[in-house]
């Protein structure tokens, strides 16, 4: 059974939930020891989180979920190394069932953060959502940006698919947004620009819920 830190060990129906049915967190190692699928593992490190970073936690969770269970063997190493050999000591002791559930929790969370912009954000960065349905927020919020002087949406929403990755030629995108070369160097810097303030913030807030389940660790600040 996988335990939060400092709880103590409760029966659940189901090995991958808690008693009201939701997905378990499995979380951080403590005193030197973590319960996986009721096995104990002594691994003589120091306590640590199973990811490094938000961004990791969710490469992993997203890769994890569009993996068929028996593919899985190679997808711990994304999320960081908590030992020297480069394996998540933490994951490898999850079974490919709690691996499941326990990214289906990790995108769970990303699903519930308060701005619909960060919510489409991640599930395009790391889901490869970028549908125009999937990306309505986003590309309204790059419109308040760009101001009323912009009208080619086709060519902005082309900018968009760019900023994630998808190569698209610069004389299509110039023919959508129907301008001159500098000016679309101008719109597409304001694009960016925007996607990458949703970026900051929504891996902000991510960052902030991953700590509170103890998922990465918390970063501290010395004055």
């Amino acid at each position: 059974m996988a335990l939060l830190p400092d709880q103590t060990a409760r029966t659940s129906p189901h090995p991958n939930r808690n008693q009201n049915g939701s997905a378990r967190i499995v979380t951080t190692a403590k005193a030197g020891q973590f319960i996986c699928g009721n096995s104990y593992a002594s691994p003589n490190v120091e306590d640590y989180a199973m990811f490094h970073s938000a961004h990791s936690a969710l490469a992993w969770a997203y890769q994890v979920s569009a993996t068929p269970i028996v593919k899985l063997s190679s997808v711990n190493a994304m999320c960081g190394t908590p030992r020297r050999s480069g394996q998540n000591l933490l994951l490898s002791h999850l079974s490919v069932h709690e691996q499941h559930a326990q990214a289906a929790a990790i995108i769970g969370i990303a699903e519930r953060l308060e701005d619909p912009a960060y919510r489409e954000y991640i599930a395009a960065r790391f889901g490869g959502m970028t549908k125009p349905e999937d990306v309505t927020v986003m590309m309204n919020r790059i419109f308040q940006a760009l101001g009323t002087g912009i009208h080619g949406r086709r060519g902005a929403y082309k900018l968009l698919l760019c900023y994630f990755g998808k190569t698209i030629s610069h004389k299509s995108i110039r023919y959508d947004l129907a301008c001159g070369n500098d000016m679309v160097v101008a719109i597409r810097r304001g694009v960016y620009n925007m996607l990458d303030v949703i970026h900051s913030r929504a891996m902000a807030d991510m960052a902030e819920d991953l700590e509170s389940h103890g998922l990465i660790a918390r970063e501290w600040n010395y004055a």
